[in-house]
């Protein structure tokens, strides 16, 4: 007697906006793909791909669904190639839908594993924008902090500059000079600091 294999499909549309999935994805670990390796992600379909062909993914479908005892595998390595087996994630050259199918011997499991699929992508893609969202804010802190410690040290530099009348009579085109240079610089940093804060914000 041969056990029937039911077939679920699941389709999504990606965001169609170039994002920075791919460069954020060696941050959450080892994210390569069951297949051989995520490499020429050139659009969001293939970037969303890669997600859901990881072994992070994997792993969360093979706990959720205790696949290692319904594929009576002894290892978790083993669980995974066969989910690869089972499972087709791919999106025509010319279409952006991104199809998801799944082999299982029950139809509700196999209906309930290609969602989940399309879930922890949600999942994924959610927290990769918050890990970019932290690191632009760790960047534009530390900016801020940088620019204000320039703008500190440039108006303390024009306090100790001595530029008064008298240095102006004594050296008229030195002090002038070196107010001149040291005001670009307070401007400059003053600049700089309006930009951060716009960008902080």
């Amino acid at each position: 007697t041969v056990t029937p294999t039911f077939t679920a499909r699941a389709t999504l549309l990606p965001p169609q906006q170039q994002s920075s999935i791919a460069g954020a994805m060696a941050a959450l670990g080892n994210l390569s793909a069951l297949a051989g390796g995520a490499v020429g992600l050139k659009s969001p379909a293939d970037q969303h791909i890669a997600l859901m062909q990881s072994v992070r993914v994997a792993d969360r479908l093979i706990e959720a669904f205790d696949l290692m005892r319904v594929y009576q595998t002894p290892t978790r390595l083993d669980a995974r190639r066969i989910l690869e087996r089972n499972t087709r994630i791919a999106t025509a050259r010319k279409d952006t839908l991104i199809t998801i199918e799944v082999d299982d011997a029950d139809p509700t499991r196999a209906a309930a594993m290609a969602n989940r699929y399309v879930a922890e992508l949600r999942s994924l893609s959610a927290q990769l924008a918050l890990s970019e969202a932290q690191q632009r804010r760790t960047f534009f802190e530390r900016e801020l902090q940088v620019t204000k410690q320039r703008l500190t040290e440039a108006q303390v530099a024009l306090q100790a500059s001595g530029f008064n009348a008298g240095a102006l009579r004594a050296e008229p085109k030195a002090a002038a000079e070196a107010y001149a240079r040291l005001r670009a610089d307070i401007t400059q940093a003053e600049v700089q600091l309006q930009g951060l804060r716009r960008n902080f914000t």
